[in-house]
């Protein structure tokens, strides 16, 4: 569950960015580029790399492209776009998520050398984002595709004070169950840890709870064991980078948690009646 303390962290950072950050600059992910197959996330999303750096591959008009990084630039990615990661650096970074319910900011700080990475601090607002943030994300999905002139920055700055405001209200609603947080906050951190050596046992440990609890979760509120669905989470970030990208197999394998490639294609072709080449130069539908 959101605790003050989660609250408090996140907005400061947010203050913190809205008051002064030196924005260096935005790079966007856009669309999907990949006709027919709609996978990329349906909410835009503002990351900012606060200190350290960040790789990533974005999609753009013509494909994907790969950007290193650093403190001071941010990245925006539009309605349906698609973004690729790793947590190979060191980073703090924050990222803002205007759903459809409620607005999602959540704050990184990811130690290289730890890993599992780090359980986020993140906060829900519970209500639907104002006409304010809608027509600050209108404005931002527009200038993706004009010319940098400094607006770019003007409005993720803009984007950032309105999510504070919006972090800064009070519930109007009762709080998730102890449950249903619980399991929010695990699949959350999945989201972003899919490809870290874990485990049922290794997640269990990082929330305090046993494993036997965390297998109830997921039976319960997901429908499906655990791991299960850390497998399907990783077979879905192997698609795309097959579709998007000319990594080889292994690599492939490599950022979605199968670092034995004669695994990864096991599990692959257990799943889509293909190996992870056949699936790659199969022609779309």
């Amino acid at each position: 569950m959101d605790t003050p303390t989660d609250r408090e962290r996140i907005c400061e950072r947010l203050a913190w960015i809205a008051e002064g950050f030196p924005f260096r600059r935005i790079v966007f992910g856009y669309a999907d580029p990949v006709p027919g197959d709609r996978s990329g996330m349906v909410w835009p999303r503002l990351d900012v790399i606060l200190a350290g750096t960040r790789d990533i591959a974005l999609a753009t008009p013509t494909g994907s492209a790969l950007y290193h990084l650093e403190a001071g630039d941010a990245y925006y990615v539009l309605p349906n776009g698609w973004e690729a990661y790793q947590w190979n650096t060191a980073v703090q970074m924050l990222c803002v998520v205007p759903r459809t319910r409620f607005t999602r900011v959540s704050y990184y700080d990811q130690p290289l050398a730890v890993q599992p990475p780090p359980v986020p601090a993140y906060h829900h607002t519970d209500r639907p984002y104002g006409p304010a943030m809608r027509a600050t994300i209108e404005a931002l999905n527009a200038l993706a595709w004009q010319p940098d002139t400094g607006a770019q920055a003007d409005l993720a700055r803009a984007l950032i004070r309105l999510a504070l405001d919006e972090c800064r209200q009070p519930p109007s609603s009762q709080p998730p169950s102890k449950q249903q947080a619980t399991f929010d906050r695990i699949r959350h951190w999945l989201d972003h840890c899919f490809a870290a050596d874990i485990n049922r046992e290794t997640t269990a440990r990082q929330f305090g709870i046993t494993p036997s609890h965390l297998s109830r979760l997921f039976r319960d509120l997901a429908g499906v064991p655990f791991h299960q669905y850390l497998t399907d989470l990783r077979l879905g970030h192997a698609r795309n980078l097959l579709r998007r990208t000319t990594l080889s197999i292994k690599e492939v394998g490599d950022q979605c948690g199968f670092p034995d490639p004669v695994h990864f294609c096991r599990r692959f072709r257990q799943a889509h009646g293909l190996a992870p080449g056949q699936y790659r130069n199969r022609p779309l539908d």
